[in-house]
């Protein structure tokens, strides 16, 4: 690994602000202002990473108030969870049938589950 000497930033090209805030909301925006300084700030250093995050959200949503383990391996059988769609309103799955994978391709898996529906 080659050595750093003085300030590590010092060989960046600059960061035009405002101009990368505007690409993002015309790839990204809905016109309502929803790229956030976090976003920008994300894309900035992660370009890559963040249009892939970007495209997940779009396809699947806010996945991030699902518990991890059903959202890395799906709900069990039986298994009941909450989900915490934003404060004060919750909703408890309990899952009581999973059909197997129907759509296999080569970067997602499709599978259907029957559940019940209750809001706390």
């Amino acid at each position: 690994m080659k050595c750093v000497s003085g300030r590590p930033g010092k060989n960046l090209q600059p960061l035009d602000y405002d101009t990368l805030r505007k690409d993002l909301q015309k790839k990204w925006g809905n016109g309502k202002g929803s790229v956030s300084q976090q976003d920008v700030l994300s894309a900035s250093m992660y370009p890559k990473e963040f249009d892939e995050y970007k495209a997940f959200r779009a396809e699947f949503g806010p996945v991030d108030c699902l518990p991890t383990h059903v959202f890395l391996c799906g709900p069990r059988l039986a298994q009941d969870f909450t989900v915490d769609i934003e404060k004060g309103k919750v909703f408890l799955f309990l899952s009581f049938y999973f059909y197997m994978p129907t759509c296999i391709s080569s970067r997602t898996i499709s599978s259907q589950f029957t559940y019940t529906l209750g809001g706390c």
